[in-house]
């Protein structure tokens, strides 16, 4: 699955705080093949803003990864 990854994508892992918005809502879904791109991945949509959730404290980062070189390289 490595192989299908296009260089410079990242990948985020982050946990939810306490006291989220009331209308705080999320969508999961599988990422589809398009442009002649990849899919294999999922994706999340939130009502929120993520930089909002994230300035704001409502998130948590707790790693963030970026594919380069044919590997996963650990940037948090």
């Amino acid at each position: 699955m490595a192989d299908r990854i296009q260089e410079g994508k990242y990948y985020i892992r982050f946990k939810l705080k306490e006291n989220l918005p009331i209308d705080l809502e999320f969508e999961y879904g599988e990422v589809i093949p398009w442009f002649k791109l990849q899919g294999n991945a999922d994706q999340i949509k939130s009502s929120w803003n993520f930089n909002k959730l994230l300035k704001t404290g409502k998130i948590e980062i707790l790693e963030i990864l970026k594919y380069e070189n044919k590997k996963w390289m650990k940037i948090k």
